[in-house]
């Protein structure tokens, strides 16, 4: 006679559980939707940069101005001229500002009333930037002129953002124009 079959069965042996690699073809479209995400974010980074730059580089000029006045390295006309100047280069260039290309005077401090939506230019220390700055006698600088060309420059900065989300804010210009 034969000896027990289930004797000559050999033992079970469990599956392997199933490995990393491959992965699942809902794993290959998360990590391809990760990817376009994580490109965008770096584009809208870039592209930020790229739009605030001129800002960075007129603050930092703006800077070696001070310190340079401080020092007494230039002098009060020649700070007024180049703070003018860096005002327009940042409008005209950086923020494509094209009406304030040809203004001068009273027009130029109004237009800069607006960016800092306030009256220091037209009615306060920023007078200076005015035609007097191409006096003779080139007039003293006030001591709150700094503080304003630094107030101008971070408008124009601000400005620069809300223009940059603009762009890239879905729905942004109609919920402003809807408030």
């Amino acid at each position: 006679m034969q000896a027990d079959p289930l004797q000559q069965l050999r033992a079970l042996h469990t599956p392997e559980p199933p490995g990393l690699w491959p992965p699942a073809p809902g794993w290959w479209v998360l990590a391809a939707l990760l990817a376009l995400l994580m490109a965008q974010v770096v584009r809208l980074g870039i592209d930020l940069r790229r739009e605030l730059a001129p800002h960075r580089q007129a603050r930092r000029e703006h800077g070696e101005l001070k310190t340079q006045l401080a020092a007494g390295q230039i002098d009060d006309a020649s700070y007024l001229h180049l703070g003018n100047a860096l005002l327009k280069r940042l409008l005209l260039f950086a923020l494509d500002d094209r009406g304030v290309a040809a203004s001068s005077g009273q027009d130029w401090l109004l237009a800069l009333d607006r960016l800092t939506d306030s009256t220091g230019f037209s009615h306060g220390p920023g007078k200076v930037l005015a035609n007097a700055r191409f006096a003779a006698t080139a007039p003293a600088i006030p001591p709150e002129l700094p503080d304003l060309i630094d107030r101008a420059l971070e408008a124009a900065r601000s400005r620069a953002l809300r223009r940059w989300a603009d762009r890239w804010v879905p729905g942004r210009r109609r919920r402003e124009a809807d408030a």
